[in-house]
């Protein structure tokens, strides 16, 4: 927070406080064990606890700090605080007052896959020249979304945001808040049609981040999507006089992908594009799917004023989230591709064509379920069993009923019944793969985030 007084802030809102005045409040947090001097603790209620329950251990210890509560029977006469009628709305609109006080620009990204790659990436290339914040870890959605808002400080420069989505109508309430200047729509695939039932309402559910783009803004679109993404442009574009700029390999993208060059298990060298120029990049990232999440990465950043060098130096200083892509080595000299925070068809896809660059001599996939597919469920486990099927493994281990498609379909098409198998848990492939591996091996990790199969991580970790 830009060391907002809590008094004038609560008359603003049209909401009661109580306590001392004036107190500034300088950072917002939902944990009251992260409560430090000048934070604000809003009390949520959650599916397993009431941010009110710890109220009463917080009035024992009264510090300098303020509590936003919206029930009268919590009320503490020892503490600063604030009475909302509901908290989490207090808290969009404590996002909303902070974003109309920001000067720096912002940006939305959305998308099927990627967005936190992307984020990752806007963020290190942006710090070449602006003091930038973005997303932390999943705060992706109508509580992450407004508290990272709400960490924005005087230094901040640029805000680049993620957004999430589980149905209609929640990307369109995350862009309202975060009022991008420039938004991004990485790609559109099939993870959530189980909720939304189609492709295409998937592409409208996505498209929602238009609604908030700033009077004059700046779209950028893979072009890839682009017949799913046209139908929910046009009003948007004459309204609010949006810019559009798509990108991708076509000839009508700016910036346009030429060639992948150098690669390795590291870092890739690709050449695009942009308007009149033509230059080459090196980001510290393997994998074409990375070069094509740092397309609308370099087309905010020339945006938004940094030169080529800038760029060129922030792509080679990427450090993706933990999670995704993540490259361990065990003591017993294996490595571990940790890519299992999520998994969709297309980042599924993505993952395993990038095997080719790394040197290990022999490479084993662990894939789990992909959830949220609806009725892509069969066509698109299947279509990971096809691709596996098609590059080089010394061995499949699939964990789940969804994922056992995968080897069904992995094995119809000419893997050997050796160099599958179909485990039920992650405890049971975790067995198998201790008595398995052994030093010089890849481990390719990949699942939804309901599999957990960070829990298969921290065992090969022992």
């Amino acid at each position: 927070m830009f060391n907002v007084e809590l008094a004038q802030l609560a008359e603003e809102l049209s909401l009661e406080y109580s306590g001392k005045k004036p107190f500034f409040v300088d950072n917002v947090v939902i944990d009251s064990r992260k409560i430090t001097d000048g934070s604000l603790f809003i009390a949520l209620k959650g599916e397993n606890t009431d941010g009110h329950l710890f109220i009463k251990s917080l009035s024992d210890n009264a510090g300098n700090f303020a509590v936003a509560i919206d029930n009268d029977k919590y009320f503490s006469p020892k503490l600063n605080m604030i009475n909302g009628t509901d908290n989490q709305e207090f808290l969009k609109k404590l996002a909303s007052y902070q974003r109309n006080l920001f000067t720096g620009k912002v940006i939305g990204i959305t998308g099927s896959s990627g967005k936190t790659s992307t984020k990752d990436i806007l963020q290190a290339v942006l710090s070449e020249k602006f003091a930038t914040l973005k997303t932390e870890g999943n705060y992706n959605n109508e509580i992450g979304l407004p508290l990272t808002i709400s960490g924005l400080q005087r230094e901040h420069q640029a805000l680049v945001l993620e957004m999430g989505m589980r149905g209609l109508g929640q990307i369109y309430e995350l862009s309202n808040i975060a009022r991008p200047d420039y938004a991004i729509i990485t790609n559109i695939g099939h993870v959530h049609a189980e909720l939304l039932g189609s492709i295409e309402k998937i592409a409208q559910a996505k498209a929602e981040i238009f609604a908030g783009v700033k009077e004059g803004g700046t779209a950028f679109l893979n072009a890839d999507a682009r017949e799913l993404i046209e139908p929910f442009l046009e009003k948007h574009i004459s309204q609010k006089n949006i810019q559009v700029q798509w990108f991708g390999k076509e000839k009508f993208c700016n910036p346009r992908l030429l060639e992948i060059g150098k690669k390795d298990d590291r870092k890739t060298e690709f050449s695009i594009a942009y308007h009149n120029e033509k230059k080459t990049f090196t980001i510290n990232l393997s994998g074409e799917h990375n070069v094509f999440n740092a397309l609308p990465v370099i087309g905010v950043a020339k945006e938004m004023g940094l030169t080529w060098s800038e760029i060129d130096k922030g792509l080679r200083t990427v450090s993706l989230s933990k999670m995704r892509q993540e490259v361990i080595k065990t003591k017993k000299g294996i490595t571990i591709l940790n890519d299992c925070y999520n998994a969709n068809p297309e980042s599924v896809l993505a993952a395993l064509s990038n095997l080719s660059v790394y040197p290990q001599r022999r490479k084993i996939l662990v894939l789990g379920d992909m959830y949220e597919l609806g009725v892509y469920e069969k066509e698109k486990h299947r279509e990971i069993g096809n691709a596996v099927a098609g590059i080089e493994h010394d061995l499949l281990i699939t964990i789940g009923s969804l994922a056992a498609m995968i080897a069904e379909q992995a094995l119809s098409e000419g893997c050997k019944k050796e160099k599958v198998l179909v485990c039920a848990n992650n405890r049971e492939a975790s067995s198998y793969l201790h008595k398995y591996l052994h030093s010089g091996d890849l481990v390719l990790i990949k699942g939804s985030r309901g599999v957990r199969m960070e829990e298969i991580v921290s065992e090969l970790l022992r």
